[in-house]
């Protein structure tokens, strides 16, 4: 919460930030993290089902 509060008096809104937990979906989409991600994978040749 701490953190949500800091960068709300920055004007800063829209964040997450997640220790250990994955973000809520709604979070997560519109940032194209997982487009990235597959890319990456791509590129670097890695299968989803060798993880």
């Amino acid at each position: 919460m701490r953190f949500a509060r800091e960068l709300g008096q920055g004007g800063v809104k829209g964040v997450f930030r997640s220790s250990y937990l994955p973000p809520a979906l709604a979070l997560r989409q519109p940032t194209g993290i997982d487009l990235w991600v597959h890319e990456v994978m791509d590129k670097c040749q890695i299968s989803p089902d060798s993880l």
